[in-house]
């Protein structure tokens, strides 16, 4: 049989347990109920969990994600999977556990959390269910800011440029501007600023200035095309270029390198471009 209740033995451990089985194939599952997470797996009285089962959010940046400072941008989700009081920045906002099950039906838990500093940014919901054979089934469900909302871009922050239609992000060598590879790196860093003065902006208007120290610049139709036709593997060449404000750097930022983000919705993973920090993988990035 299973069942999903606070026993005794749990309680005095402030666990809520899942049961499943009888006698000699008993298995009792303990959930935290102050950390909402499996602390304890016993099967037939023997212990097989070392600590907690935690999430992660964290892989070994590669050299890529050392180019463009992902280990120190991306930081925050290195303990985000770490309880608040053991250091990380997960916190359990509520546990539910199901009523008794009937007789050859499964045990059921969610744990709803909260991720990073701030509660709005991340949520993370975790069902555990123990079925009558005594197989734990772990699923959870992760959101990221609130669905259809933009994040806010603020002038400091690194962000790279991502076509949702090839997957390949804009890098920046020399004045030309393409979208060569599908990794992030180095080249692919840009960072927000402000925008340009005395133009009529929206409250999301910014300017971009990359890796090189130059804004990033649309180009008019005709330069776009001799741009183009200048440029090895031109098939990639944007209709843009980075090119410095004085001959000393940038300065102030004109209306040509002046953009403004925008929600837009994009069925069956369609074209444009999506800005966002980014983790990166392997190979192509420069």
């Amino acid at each position: 049989t299973s069942a999903a209740v606070p026993s005794a033995a749990g309680a005095a451990r402030g666990r809520v347990v899942l049961q499943a089985g009888e006698g000699g194939s008993l298995t009792c599952v303990g959930i935290g109920q102050a950390t909402g997470l499996v602390e304890s797996i016993t099967r037939n009285g023997r212990e097989r969990l070392r600590g907690p089962m935690q999430p992660n959010f964290w892989r070994p940046p590669t050299d890529n994600d050392f180019g463009w400072g992902a280990e120190k941008v991306l930081a925050p989700w290195r303990r985000a999977g770490t309880p608040a009081h053991s250091g990380g920045s997960l916190r359990l906002q509520k546990l539910e556990v199901s009523e008794a099950p009937a007789a050859g039906a499964s045990a059921r838990c969610v744990a709803c959390f909260t991720l990073l500093d701030e509660p709005e940014d991340a949520s993370l919901a975790v069902s555990y269910e123990l079925t009558p054979s005594g197989d734990l089934v772990v699923e959870s469900t992760f959101r990221l800011s609130t669905p259809g909302a933009s994040r806010a871009l603020s002038p400091g922050q690194t962000v790279t440029l991502r076509n949702l239609a090839t997957g390949r992000h804009l890098d920046v060598e020399g004045e030309a501007v393409r979208a060569r590879w599908d990794d992030p790196g180095n080249w692919q860093r840009f960072t927000i600023a402000e925008p340009a003065k005395g133009v009529t902006q929206a409250a999301s208007s910014f300017s971009l200035v990359a890796h090189t120290g130059c804004f990033l610049e649309c180009l008019d139709p005709a330069a776009a095309a001799a741009a183009a036709a200048s440029t090895t593997g031109g098939d990639h060449t944007v209709a843009a270029r980075v090119q410095r404000a004085t001959e000393y750097g940038p300065r102030d930022a004109t209306a040509a390198q002046t953009f403004e983000a925008r929600a837009v919705s994009v069925p069956g993973g369609g074209g444009g471009s999506a800005g966002g920090e980014s983790g990166g993988g392997g190979g192509g990035g420069r």
